[in-house]
């Protein structure tokens, strides 16, 4: 196996390991039924009890359906003009449950009967849902967590780690280019080269601001290092085309899609002449 591929498979592995390693302590959303379940043949609102669905977590600063409710036994979830909904808020202070004020969070009934819910603060959401004319309740308390690395950030922090080790190192398949123009092979490997380092350096960026910002506060500033970072490449890019001879890079592929058909492959029945037939062995 060449060397590029044991690189290639090794920086793999390293990836998958990193990659279980930063979710295995991430939240991920679910379902939980908080309620007592009802026998679902009772037909009558009155008498059904309700059963709240709930996410697993909340993430902070994050407007997001997290629960609905729906009478036990049935398929649909309810609606606004079923149910009262009170949604409250808290954070921790002192690991006691702090009520937040009403400025900093909010919530929300969609139309399909979901509860979506935003708070400016770690801690937790409580819902009550009461049934409007059975007049049943069921009630929820959902975490409110961090914000976590998603995998679009993890994805765009492995490829910073990678291009900075082509940057340092200076070799890998973005370096090898046969039609460079005569004298311009100096300047095309510092091109490639400085563009994989700060390419690196802002996806390295961006990656750790996403780790480190809890409450997602600095997420414009890590769309602009994003933004950056397409503009250096699109300009390497442009920079390197015009160091590259086109037109004997566009000579070569077509010689070599011209050559590609030229011989057709031979029959299985197709023998060549100055092999022995069935009459010369007679013979």
């Amino acid at each position: 196996m060449k060397k590029t591929g044991i690189r290639f498979i090794a920086f793999a592995a390293l990836m998958t390991l990193v990659l279980l390693l930063l979710t295995a302590c991430m939240p991920y959303g679910g379902t939980e039924n908080t309620a007592p379940t009802a026998d679902p043949n009772i037909g009558s609102e009155e008498l059904q009890e309700i059963v709240l669905q709930k996410a697993s977590v909340l993430s902070v600063n994050m407007l997001s359906p997290i629960a609905y409710a729906q009478f036990a036994g049935a398929s649909s979830a309810m609606t606004a003009e079923d149910m009262d909904v009170t949604v409250t808020a808290y954070k921790y202070v002192n690991d006691e449950a702090v009520e937040l004020n009403e400025s900093e969070y909010s919530f929300e009934i969609d139309s399909n009967g979901y509860i979506r819910v935003q708070s400016s603060e770690i801690g937790e959401v409580r819902i009550t849902v009461t049934g409007k004319i059975s007049g049943k309740t069921a009630d929820a308390t959902i975490p409110v967590v961090r914000r976590s690395l998603t995998v679009w950030d993890i994805i765009m922090l492995g490829i910073g780690l990678y291009a900075i080790g082509m940057g340092i190192t200076g070799k890998g398949r973005i370096y090898e280019e046969q039609f460079i123009k005569e004298g311009m092979e100096a300047n095309y490997r510092m091109v490639v080269r400085i563009s994989c380092i700060v390419v690196s350096l802002l996806l390295i960026g961006s990656g750790i601001i996403a780790a480190v910002d809890a409450y997602g506060r600095y997420s414009l500033i890590k769309n602009i290092i994003f933004g950056v970072a397409i503009v250096v490449i699109v300009a390497a890019m442009v920079a390197t085309g015009r160091m590259t001879d086109k037109g004997a890079k566009k000579e070569a592929q077509e010689k070599a899609m011209a050559g590609r058909d030229l011989k057709a492959p031979n029959s299985a029945f197709d023998f060549d002449d100055n092999e022995p037939t069935i009459d010369d062995i007679r013979r």
